[in-house]
Order: C-alpha cells, then structure tokens, then sequence
C-alpha cells in the first residue's frame, strides 16, 4: 500500500465514521419529532399493495410535476441519479481500500453498467445546472412579474419570487453537492479509461474501449502521456474527494434535520405511501371534519363535546381542544408533511392570495409550523418523560436529558398539505 493510498483510507475512515454518526443521530431526532404527533387512521399504511403500487408510479412518473416538462425532466435525472450513482460511491470505496483497479463484483466491467452510469452522470449533470440556473433568474431580481394583466386588479400588485423566504443556502449547498460528485464521477471514468489504456495486462486493455467508456473515452489522447502510477494515484485522489463529498452531506443534512431539500429525499417516500387517498386522486374535494381530540364533531356528538367543556371549566374533566390547537394535536403524518417541504415555494404559484399580493404564503406558514414542530419537541419528549405540563419544562430539564439538550434553543415534498386547515385553531405563540 502506497503513501498517497494509506493517506486516502485514513481520510475515508474518518470522514465516513462522522458521517454515518451524525446521519443516524439525525434520523433518531427526526423519529423522535414525528412521535409527538397524534396516531394517524390506520388507512394511511393500508392497503400496502395499492399503496406502493401509487408510491412506485409517483416516484417514477413524477406526476406533481405536471405543467413543468422540464423542470419534471431535470428533476427525475437528479433524482434517478441518487440510487445508481450510489453504487459508484460504493465502487469508490473499493478503489480507495483495494487499488486504483477494482471494480463492482459482476457488473463493475459490463457494457451495459458503463451505459447507465455514463448516461446517468452527464445527463443528471446538465439536469442540475439548469435547475440551479432557473432557480437562480428567479431570484435575482428579488421579484417577479405577477401572473395577471397590469391593468387588472391582481396584476397592480407586485409579489416577490417564490423562493423569498427559503434558506438559500441549502439548496446551494444540495446543487453544489451533486455537481461535485457527479464532476468526480465522470473524472473517475476518464482516469479508469486512460488506466486500464496503459495497463500492461491485455485483457485489462481490452476493457479501454467505446463500448465500455461510451461518454468518457474521448479524453483518452488528453491523460496519455500521464504515467500508470500517475493515474492510479490521481485515481486514488478523486475516489477519495468523492467519498469526502458524500460524508460532508451527510454531516450537513444530519446536522439540520429541517433541512428538507436534502431529506425529502428519503421522506417524500413515506409521505407519498401515506397519503389519504388510496385511489390515487388529490387530497382535494370536501373539507375534513372538525376533530374533537380523535372523534369528528357531528350533530350526534355536540350533546357530547358541550358535557365535557362544563367539566373542563368546573376542573372536573380535561381540556377540549377543537381540531389543532397546539403542535402536537397534528398527526405523525402531518408533521411528516411539514419536515418534507423542500421550500421550493411551488404552493405559492397556486396561491390565489399570494399571487395577488397579499401578505399570505402557504410556504412560509408551512416553514413557521416545521421550525415550531423542530423547537417544540424536546420540550414535548421531556415533559412525557417526565410527567409534568409542557408549559412546566424549562431548558435545564431539557438539557438535562441527553437525548435532547442539543436542540435546546435551536429551530431547526409534502404530498396531502393541509388537509384539515379548518382544524388550525392555533393558540397565540404555538405556532
């Protein structure tokens, strides 16, 4: 083992320990946001056939992309990116642990494999540029043109881009993220090809050709005066800065479990599974009824709720809440919806209210809700643990449980939205 490759591994291990650590920690702290909310209906995870069958198809189809072709084109290249490019940081591991020369076990070397991931990088490559340049024009005025005539009502008032109010710099820090490694990725194909070129193994040189290299081999005259151990080296490097990039997100994302661009990605997933209808259709249509703790309020029930808001008055009974009023009145499946929004400000675009002017944004409504959900709970977590009121926690209780005293403090693709928004009785100060 060289000094540049035991170099290489010492780096690896480290960045990918960290990563992993502060990854899972995270994915810990997510669970544990989503257990404060109230059980949803059991229907929202059955049928499992039907519902993986309208996940798969949504995934795939991207159909909430509709209108957009190509921002839906761009944004399916990015995302298909993410499982098959996995696999070549796995290859990257290998390089970086077992030699400038190794490769994935049964498919490392097939034509077809080099196809897709060649196919893949570039063209999910040019998918994220031109998302980060669209997203880019859309804010750097700081406003944009309102979607109605001048003349008209709603066209007399201005409204500011839809991207006001996100934190820009996670989607920059997500587009720069993936340019860096899919950048390393088709490095690491052209140093591979100009390698496997000057191998003295014949069948090893075999393997340098159009067929296995679609999409890099053109770089081969540029690396051949560069020596075998030269390109091994180089190898070694950028398999390296690969696996840095990767852990480095990981660290990021896991560092800021609001940080919904990124973990929608693994969110979205069991967002769309849940949704309310199984029959595929939007979660439109009549309103939800109003909830009085788990039952809807009906003609049959107000004899009911009427008792026990005499008792609650008298202290003889708990508090009546209607519909939400606190943070944790939402289901699991709500607050899931609040962490998945990536702050893309897509809502806004259908907002009559917003497109009008007026002071009102479902995205940041939906952010102040998500920073609120992320402050509140270990407050919440502490409060169950320890038996007392919410409002009887103080930050030296929190702090004093070590599973929450880092978020002390700090405020850290949602598919059905607000479904019951005529639930949202939210007391002063809870959201």
């Amino acid at each position: 083992m060289s000094a540049v490759q035991i170099v290489c591994v010492v780096i690896v291990v480290i960045a990918t320990t960290i990563g992993i650590a502060v990854f899972a920690r995270a994915c810990f702290t997510i669970g544990a946001r989503m257990a404060v909310g109230r059980a949803a209906a059991p229907e929202r995870l059955r049928p499992v056939g039907r519902r993986l069958v309208l996940t798969l198809g949504a995934l795939v189809g991207h159909t909430a992309f509709k209108g957009r072709p190509f921002i839906k084109a761009a944004h399916w290249l990015v995302m298909v990116s993410f499982p098959l490019l996995f696999l070549t940081l796995v290859a990257g591991y290998g390089q970086v642990l077992g030699g400038a020369d190794f490769a994935l076990p049964l498919i490392g070397h097939a034509a077809w494999w080099a196809w897709v991931v060649e196919l893949i990088a570039w063209l999910s490559a040019f998918g994220i540029v031109g998302l980060t340049i669209l997203r880019w024009r859309m804010t750097r005025a700081g406003r944009a043109a309102p979607p109605y005539a001048p003349d008209s009502d709603g066209g007399k008032h201005p409204r500011t881009s839809r991207f006001a109010g996100s934190t820009s710099a996670q989607a920059k820090f997500v587009e720069a993220t993936i340019i860096g490694v899919v950048a390393c990725v088709l490095a690491l194909r052209m140093l591979e090809h100009a390698f496997l070129t000057a191998s003295p193994d014949p069948a090893q040189r075999a393997l340098a050709s159009w067929t296995h290299f679609p999409l890099t081999a053109w770089t081969g005259p540029l690396l051949a005066h560069v020596s075998t151990d030269a390109l091994g080296n180089a190898i070694l490097i950028v398999a390296t800065i690969k696996v840095v990039l990767s852990m480095t997100w990981f660290v990021v994302v896991g560092l800021q479990p609001s940080m919904g661009v990124a973990w929608h990605r693994f969110l979205a997933i069991l967002n769309v599974y849940a949704r309310r209808e199984v029959d595929g259709s939007k979660a439109l249509g009549a309103l939800q009824p109003l909830m009085v703790g788990d039952e809807p309020l009906t003609e049959a029930t107000m004899d009911a709720l009427e008792e026990a808001m005499e008792a609650a008055d008298s202290g003889e009974g708990p508090e009546v809440r209607l519909g939400v009023g606190r943070i944790e009145d939402f289901t699991w499946k709500g607050l899931l919806d609040f962490s998945t929004c990536t702050e893309c400000g897509r809502c806004q675009d259908l907002c009559p209210a917003w497109n009008t002017g007026k002071p009102l944004s479902p995205k940041l409504f939906v952010m102040a809700l998500r920073d609120h959900h992320a402050a509140a709970t270990p407050y919440l977590r502490a409060a169950s643990a320890l038996g007392v009121e919410p409002d009887d926690v103080t930050e030296e209780m929190v702090a004093s449980r070590p599973t929450s005293g880092g978020l002390v403090g700090k405020a850290l693709g949602m598919h059905d939205g607000l479904a019951r928004e005529t639930n949202l009785g939210l007391e002063p100060g809870t959201a």
